[in-house]
């Protein structure tokens, strides 16, 4: 996935987590959103080493 798009799926997790229902639900999302920031470091990371801007 694109930096873009990671990020537009890590918000719209942390917000579904905000308004989750039980505490199950809301530590599958908050676990989730984890993963996604981890990737979304991970792509940050290769951005910042191959020098692009996105």
């Amino acid at each position: 996935m694109t930096k873009d798009k990671l990020y537009l799926e890590y918000v719209m997790t942390m917000t579904m987590a905000e308004n989750a229902n039980g505490r199950k639900e809301a530590v599958m999302l908050l676990h989730k959103s984890d993963c996604i920031r981890t990737a979304l470091d991970k792509v940050s990371k290769w951005f910042l080493i191959l020098g692009m801007k996105k």
